[in-house]
C-alpha cells in the first residue's frame, strides 16, 4: 500500500496470488478463510455500499505467473480510535454489535453483526475517526450472510453491546 500524492488516495495491493480473506459459516462455526477473487471484489463493493467508501478496482498486476489485485481509495483525514471508542462509535453510528467469537484476522480483532451483515478483522488500524467525529471503516472483512447462514448468529452478540 502506498499514498498517491496527486490523487490524494491510497493504492492497495493484495498479496501475490491471494485475494484477501472471507468468513464462511460451517455448521455452527464461523471460519476465516482465504477469499477467491470474486469474493474479495464483492467485499469491496459491500464496503462501498454499507459505509459509503469509494474503493475502486484499478486492475490486476502481473509478474510472471504471479497476480495481485490493485485498488484505490480516497484518503480520509482523521485519527485511529482506541478500542472502546471504536466499539462505541460502530454501535452508535452503524448499528454494529460485537460478536463473542475468537479474533478473525488481526490477532486482537473484533467481529460485529448487524442483521445478516458480518464485519470481521475489526481493529483500530482498520478505522479512522474523521474530523467531524464519524467513524469510517477502512478494511473490514465483510460478509452478507444469507438468511439461513445468519440464523443463530444473533445468539453470539455480546451482552450490553
Amino acid at each position: 500500500m502506498f499514498f498517491v500524492e496527486d490523487a490524494q488516495c491510497w493504492r492497495k495491493f493484495t498479496k501475490w496470488n491471494q485475494s484477501g480473506y472471507t468468513v464462511e459459516r460451517v455448521n455452527e462455526d464461523l471460519v476465516f478463510l482465504p477469499a477467491r477473487p470474486s469474493q474479495y471484489l464483492k467485499r469491496l463493493l459491500l464496503q462501498n455500499e454499507v459505509f459509503g467508501d469509494q474503493i475502486e478496482f484499478v486492475g490486476v498486476q502481473a509478474s510472471g505467473y504471479h497476480l495481485r489485485i490493485v485498488t484505490e481509495q480516497p484518503h480520509i483525514v482523521g485519527r485511529a480510535p482506541d478500542w472502546e471508542e471504536m466499539e462505541r462509535l460502530l454501535a452508535a453510528q452503524h448499528g454494529l454489535r460485537r460478536l463473542r467469537v475468537p479474533p478473525m484476522g488481526h490477532y486482537r480483532s473484533f467481529s460485529f453483526l448487524r442483521g445478516a451483515l458480518g464485519c470481521f478483522d475489526v481493529h483500530p488500524a482498520n478505522c479512522v475517526v474523521a474530523e467531524e467525529g464519524t467513524i469510517v471503516p477502512i478494511d473490514f472483512v465483510m460478509v452478507n450472510f444469507g438468511e439461513a447462514e445468519a440464523c443463530g448468529l444473533a445468539d453470539l452478540v455480546e451482552y450490553g453491546s
